[in-house]
């Protein structure tokens, strides 16, 4: 367990030698963290200035324009069948 490369890392490991060398599971494990992070931030928690995730301030927003495209159409209505 002592080999496990810590979450929030910002430089890769270094063994001391001259050579940058990085394999391929801890660059993959690095870049999908950093994605899974970016992915947390940007989506899943909510925005300081209205407390609102982006999809439910999506929703809020098309449900407004509809209400207003809906508002028009009903102030003239069809004819009664």
């Amino acid at each position: 367990m002592s080999d496990q490369i810590p979450l929030v890392c910002s430089e890769p490991p270094r063994d001391g030698g001259g050579d940058d060398e990085l394999n391929l599971a801890t660059y993959a494990q690095r870049a999908y963290l950093e994605y899974a992070l970016s992915v947390v931030k940007g989506r899943a928690l909510p925005d300081v200035c209205d407390g609102q995730k982006p999809v439910q301030r999506r929703i809020l927003y098309s449900m407004s324009a509809w209400a207003w495209a809906l508002a028009g159409r009903m102030a003239t209505p069809g004819p009664a069948r």
